[in-house]
């Protein structure tokens, strides 16, 4: 049998891939921020989180409306997400700067035009993590743009991995359930 050696890990903390999407918000002014550390939390009802360290601008706005719209961008929209990433929302109208197109969604929702998804949120609980809080957040409507038919081979999400952006690999290997027997 071969034995791998491990040896400790010092570098920063990664899971790959992680999605990357633009977190909207509206407060005093109305925000975005990218978000790569965000994920499905449960499947019925839906609900996802998102980190967000508790100095960015976007952290105060969505404890104060409990509302954000996770916005998913393809690779076309990289340098607006990296933007979004390094800017502050308190200096800069990242909308303006970056040229995106908002739409406001029952009125306390942005949605950005030049996305293809989004998943309009209600903050029902937040976790203070240290650098980050957790919001964990009902997905209450998912809108998709008409010109996907089928959301594997119509879109282009972008993933993180420290410190890069990559696009992902639509290679299928394999289909959920088809293992049938252990190993």
């Amino acid at each position: 049998m071969i034995m791998n050696t491990k040896i400790e890990y010092n570098g920063d903390l990664s899971l790959y891939p992680c999605p990357t999407v633009l977190v909207t918000s509206r407060g005093e002014v109305d925000n975005v921020l990218t978000v790569s550390w965000a994920g499905i939390a449960s499947s019925h009802p839906e609900y996802v989180t998102i980190a967000i360290n508790t100095k960015r601008f976007s952290n105060s706005i969505i404890r104060d409306s409990m509302k954000f719209c996770i916005n998913i961008p393809d690779s076309s929209l990289i340098s607006q997400v990296d933007y979004c990433g390094t800017f502050s929302g308190r200096e800069v109208d990242k909308f303006s700067a970056c040229r995106f197109k908002k739409t406001y969604y029952k009125n306390d929702y942005i949605i950005i035009d030049q996305c293809q998804m989004h998943l309009i949120c209600s903050v029902k609980s937040i976790i203070c993590l240290g650098s980050h809080d957790l919001f964990v957040a009902e997905v209450n409507h998912k809108l998709i743009d008409t010109s996907i038919s089928n959301i594997h081979d119509d879109t282009d999400p972008i993933i993180y991995f420290r410190p890069n952006y990559y696009r992902i690999n639509k290679e299928i290997i394999g289909e959920y359930g088809f293992t049938k027997q252990p190993f």
